[in-house]
C-alpha cells in the first residue's frame, strides 16, 4: 500500500514539475514564433479578445464578432443583434480572425503606415508588448518613448501585476 502511495505521489510530482516547465517557456521563443510573419497584408487592422467575443477594427470602422467553437461559423453583433456585411470584408475578417487564432497574442495591430502592435500576457504575471516601427518612424513620432530595443527592429514594453 505504501509503495502505491509513494508511486501515486512520484508521478503526481512529474506531472506537476513538467507542466509548470511547460508553462514557463521562454518568452523569446514565443516572440520568434510572431516576429519573422508577414504583416503587410493586416494594414489598418486591429483585434483582440474578451470573454469569447473578438473585437476588430478595419479602416476605422469597428466589429463585434461571436465565433461558434465547435463549427467556426461567425456572427457580426451590434446593439440590435446579428448584423449583415459583405461577403469581402466577411472573408477579410475571417482570414484575420484564423491568424489572429493562430498566434495567440492579447492584442494584434498594425496600423495605416505599418507599425505593428502585438501584447502577450505571460505566464510570470507580465504583459509584454512588442512594437515594429514601419521605416521613417521613431518612437517619438508615435508617441511609445517607454519602449526599449528588443530584438533588430522590434521594441517592447512590459507590465507586471503585483502579486
Amino acid at each position: 500500500m505504501k509503495r502505491s502511495i509513494n508511486i501515486i505521489a512520484l508521478f503526481i510530482f512529474i506531472f506537476i514539475f513538467f507542466d509548470c516547465k511547460n508553462k514557463n517557456d521562454d518568452i523569446k521563443l514565443k516572440f520568434d514564433s510572431i516576429s519573422k510573419l508577414d504583416f503587410s497584408i493586416y494594414n489598418d487592422m486591429q483585434i483582440t479578445k474578451r470573454n469569447d467575443t473578438y473585437f476588430i477594427e478595419i479602416n476605422s470602422q469597428s466589429y463585434k464578432i461571436k465565433k461558434n467553437f465547435l463549427n467556426k461559423n461567425i456572427s457580426f453583433l451590434d446593439r440590435n443583434g446579428e448584423k449583415n456585411i459583405p461577403k469581402e470584408l466577411k472573408a477579410k475578417i475571417e482570414k484575420l480572425l484564423s491568424f489572429y487564432d493562430s498566434i495567440e497574442v492579447l492584442l494584434f495591430r498594425v496600423d495605416k503606415v505599418g507599425n505593428v502592435y502585438f501584447s502577450i500576457p505571460w505566464h510570470d504575471r507580465c504583459t509584454y508588448y512588442f512594437l515594429r516601427l514601419a521605416k521613417g518612424h521613431t518612437l517619438d513620432s508615435i508617441n511609445k518613448k517607454k519602449y526599449s530595443v528588443y530584438d533588430g527592429s522590434w521594441y517592447f514594453d512590459k507590465e507586471c501585476s503585483v502579486p
